[in-house]
């Protein structure tokens, strides 16, 4: 076959190009498509890379009638004027034009000699029509027909949808600066933001680590942050919003809030929140609005307040004067402090609060005002609705060296029972107690504090019923039996309550129920699970017609004693 000749699709080729049930073959569909009436049977042979397949390919095309030589097949152009000669012809006589009359000396060619032969009428020499251009080919069928080679030769690039393309170019780059984000090195920041922070601060910051998050907003997060030395504040994550850290070394950046989750602050940081202000306010690189807490506790030695959550304020009439409000989920205790000197005026109040499950103390109201400084705090006002009854005075704590309190307040309409409760002593009597307090308590690290309470109460207690002893019926029945359980009915019993870790002792006992009246003491065995008591009264039985006087001794386990006159 002449390498030099050239072939062009016939109508049939034209129309399986588009229609792939035409042919079949991949072989004979590969060459078609690269016929393009301008390509010489060299070119196809360079460009498919295999001749005995390209000159096979072409005859078997030839044959079928799909090819021809480019000088031979008639062009689309062609092949559409004469579709449209064959139309006018077929069309009937009374929708052909109208002949118009033919003046003497012209003709339809033009003007004529007169009395020259008219020439004939010689056919106009048709124009050349350029060669169709090679239909266009979905990228799939190029894809599917083609070689590697001829995927993506001849591709129309102006072809495809700018949109789409700048679509997926934003896409990518959106996708590699996520990837960035997340992988980036961000420990290299870490000397930078610990002196920035240590700086603000006033004390030393560490950081444990640095990374990225999305979610919910885009943050870097600072990941086991500790402040001070010794450490103040342990930070699980501290969230700072934004998505670069180029403030660290140009620019002031203005900060809304950052946010901190997972704190255990002890209550010296407190102390601190003068000198954090005075930091923040006068800070270069950053201005920051406020801080969020979630999941905090406060340290005081060994006491803890778990689950708080709230905010530390920079702003207000007095610039850089940091506001720290926390409370807890329901509510039901809340903690202002703000700063005072060299330490934080402090204000808690609750409603209905506990603070343990374990805890015997369930405070109906609470207020507490008064100084914090580092590893002390001064309560010069103290309110607690508890017990059924309320307590006012004034309390010192400190937890330098594990916890010591020292305490003074007035008790009014206490419930006896509650209270005796509290200080582990199972004593069944009711009324309403009043008195006056005065403790001190060590807490250690294998004993609580109430177990190292020290502590006398003078207390009254009015109307009232003492359960587990009947004295009347003690002195009643004389010398030699033992009465055990009942009960005695008070009109007021008063005397000196003293709790030590060893013991509760009842000393100066006064009870006045009428006609019968006793005095004495009691001892109760705290470090005993059995709470064994022993005591002796003397009982006065004055009636109209006798007086008896008796001494009776007590004995047993709380709540059910045994009574029994002596001689």
């Amino acid at each position: 076959m002449d390498k030099n000749l050239v072939y062009t699709k016939t109508a049939a080729g034209e129309e399986a190009t588009l229609q792939r049930t035409r042919v079949v073959q991949r072989n004979l569909r590969m060459v078609l498509l690269q016929v393009d009436g301008q390509m010489n049977v060299a070119g196809l042979i360079d460009k498919i890379g295999n001749e005995s397949l390209v000159v096979n390919a072409l005859r078997e095309l030839e044959k079928g009638g799909y090819i021809g030589l480019a000088m031979e097949a008639p062009s689309v152009w062609e092949q559409s004027r004469e579709k449209l000669r064959a139309r006018i012809k077929s069309r009937p006589a009374a929708d052909a034009e109208p002949s118009l009359p033919v003046e003497p000396g012209f003709s339809r060619g033009g003007p004529s000699v007169s009395g020259a032969e008219e020439p004939p009428l010689t056919p106009p020499v048709p124009v050349e029509a350029p060669p169709p251009a090679a239909p266009r080919v979905a990228w799939s069928e190029r894809v599917k027909v083609g070689g590697l080679a001829d995927r993506f030769d001849g591709i129309a690039w102006h072809r495809i949808a700018w949109g789409k393309l700048v679509a997926w170019c934003f896409l990518l780059l959106v996708v590699a600066g996520v990837a960035g984000w997340f992988f980036f090195p961000y420990g290299i920041y870490r000397a930078d933001l610990e002196a920035l922070l240590s700086e603000t601060a006033g004390t030393r910051v560490q950081i444990g680590d640095i990374s990225a998050s999305v979610s919910p907003r885009p943050a870097l997060v600072l990941s086991n942050v500790r402040v001070g030395e010794p450490e103040v504040v342990r930070v699980r994550a501290l969230r700072i919003p934004g998505w670069s850290l180029g403030w660290l070394s140009q620019g002031r950046r203005q900060i809304d809030k950052i946010e901190l989750v997972g704190v255990e602050m002890s209550a010296d940081f407190a102390g601190r929140l003068a000198r954090l202000g005075r930091g923040i306010a006068e800070q270069r690189r950053f201005e920051l609005t406020r801080m969020e807490f979630r999941d905090v506790t406060v340290e005081a030695g060994s006491l803890a307040v778990n689950d708080l959550s709230g905010e530390l304020f920079f702003g207000g009439a007095s610039p850089g004067q940091g506001v720290l409000r926390l409370k807890t989920p329901d509510g039901g205790l809340a903690i202002v402090a703000s700063p005072s000197g060299e330490g934080a005026a402090v204000e808690i109040e609750g409603i209905g609060w506990k603070p343990s499950e374990s805890s015997p103390f369930v405070f109906n109201a609470l207020t507490l005002k008064g100084l914090v400084k580092p590893g002390q705090a001064d309560w010069k006002q103290v309110d607690l609705n508890l017990f059924d009854g309320n307590l006012n005075g004034q309390v010192s704590v400190d937890w330098t060296k594990g916890i010591s309190v020292v305490g003074s307040g007035t008790l009014k309409n206490m419930h006896p029972r509650k209270l005796a409760a509290a200080l582990g002593v199972p004593l069944e009597m009711d009324g309403k107690l009043a008195g006056t307090l005065q403790a001190r308590g060590v807490a250690s690290e294998d004993r609580s504090l109430l177990d190292g309470l020290d502590a006398t109460l003078d207390f009254l207690v009015e109307q009232g019923v003492m359960r587990g002893v009947d004295l009347g019926e003690a002195s009643r029945r004389g010398s030699g039996e033992t009465v055990r359980g009942g009960l005695t009915k008070f009109d007021r019993l008063k005397g000196r309550l003293t709790v030590s870790p060893r013991q509760v002792g009842v000393a100066n006992l006064d009870l006045d129920a009428g006609l019968l009246k006793a005095t004495g003491q009691l001892v109760v065995e705290r470090q005993r699970p059995e709470k064994a008591v022993v005591g002796s009264l003397t009982v006065n039985i004055n009636t109209a017609a006798t007086a008896m006087r008796a001494p009776v001794s007590i004995s047993g386990t709380l709540p059910v004693l045994n009574a029994s006159v002596t001689r």
